[in-house]
C-alpha cells in the first residue's frame, strides 16, 4: 500500500471523522448550525475524492481481480453502499473525468456537490465535444443558478446539443413511467411514481388539491402514470 501524502491524509481523515462522529454534540443549536455548514462543506470535499478514486478503480477494473463483477458490485458489498449510491458514485466519478473545470471547482470547494450533480446529469449522454460546451454554459449558469435551476435550463440545453438524444430520453421516461399506491396500516395512501415531463405538472396540480374523502383504494403497477383532474 502507498505510503505518499494522499494516504496518510485518509488514514488521518478517517480516524479524525470516528472522533467526531462519537463526540458530544453541541447543546447549542446555534453552534450545531456552524457545526453542520463546515461538515457539509467537508463532506463535499469528501465526495469529490470518493468519486475521482472510484473513478480511477473503475476505469482500470481492479475490482474483478479481487473477485467482484464491478466497481459497482464492490461499493456495495464491500463499503456497504446501496444500489443507488453505488450507481451515483460511478456515474458521477465517470462523468466529471470529463468535465475538468468541473472536476477542479468541486475539489476546490467553489461548487457544491448538488450543483456538480446537476451538472453532471445534463452532460451524461452527451459526446465528449458537445459535454465540454454544455461545461463553459452551466459553469456560467452555476454562479447564480442552484440544483434545480441547472436542471430546468439543462434540459433546454441538451435538446439544443443533442436533439436526437432528447427524444431519447422522453422516450425512455416514457416508457419507465409507473404508478404504485397501497393503503398504509392507518388508512392513507402510500406509494411510489415515476412521471414523465408532460405528466409533472398534472401531479403537481393534483397533489396541491384539497384533499377529498377517502378514494377508493387502488394496489398494483400500472402502465399510465398520468393522474386525472
Amino acid at each position: 500500500m502507498s505510503e505518499g501524502t494522499s494516504w496518510q491524509l485518509v488514514t488521518t481523515l478517517r480516524e479524525t471523522a470516528q472522533a467526531l462522529a462519537l463526540a458530544l454534540t453541541p447543546d447549542s443549536p446555534v453552534e450545531c448550525l456552524g457545526e453542520l455548514e463546515g461538515l457539509v462543506f467537508a463532506r463535499d470535499r469528501l465526495e469529490a475524492a470518493i468519486t475521482v478514486r472510484a473513478q480511477r478503480v473503475h476505469a482500470a477494473g481492479v475490482v474483478r481481480e479481487r473477485g467482484h463483477a464491478s466497481t459497482k458490485t464492490w461499493l456495495r458489498s464491500v463499503c456497504g453502499m446501496s444500489r443507488r449510491a453505488a450507481n451515483r458514485t460511478v456515474a458521477l466519478g465517470i462523468e466529471l473525468e470529463r468535465l475538468p473545470q468541473v472536476r477542479e471547482r468541486f475539489a476546490a470547494g467553489s461548487l457544491a456537490e448538488g450543483v456538480v450533480t446537476a451538472i453532471c446529469a445534463v452532460t451524461a449522454g452527451l459526446s465528449d465535444e458537445d459535454a465540454a460546451k454544455a461545461e463553459q454554459i452551466l459553469l456560467e449558469l452555476a454562479e447564480a443558478a442552484g440544483p434545480d435551476e441547472i436542471a430546468k435550463a439543462g434540459r433546454y440545453l441538451r435538446a439544443v446539443l443533442d436533439p436526437d438524444g432528447e427524444i431519447k430520453d422522453a422516450n425512455a421516461d416514457y416508457d419507465s413511467r409507473f404508478l404504485l399506491i397501497r393503503e398504509t396500516g392507518t388508512g392513507g395512501l402510500e406509494g411510489e411514481f415515476r412521471l414523465p415531463r408532460e405528466a409533472a405538472p398534472a401531479c403537481e396540480r393534483f397533489s396541491t388539491r384539497t384533499p377529498s374523502p377517502r378514494p377508493r383504494v387502488m394496489t398494483g403497477r400500472f402502465g399510465s402514470a398520468t393522474p386525472t383532474r
